[in-house]
């Protein structure tokens, strides 16, 4: 099971540059890329909180799941 962080997707969407997220999250500009890249294994709740509330959406605006083959 892999569930995918469909952050740069939503940002693209409301126009918001990376520098921008990072800026009114607190967050710094390589976390946000890191996020990004898929380079981290997950994400905390205050941060899915945080990036909600910048980019108006829910939770699972920023998450998708892709099961595994088989």
């Amino acid at each position: 099971m892999a569930v995918l962080i469909t952050l740069k997707k939503v940002r693209e969407s409301k126009g918001i540059s990376q520098n921008e997220l990072a800026r009114r999250t607190g967050y710094s500009l390589q976390n946000v890329q890191k996020i990004e890249q898929g380079r981290v294994a997950s994400l905390t709740l205050e941060a899915l909180d945080r990036f909600c509330k910048v980019l108006e959406c829910f939770p699972g605006d920023l998450l998708e799941y892709t099961p595994d083959e088989q």
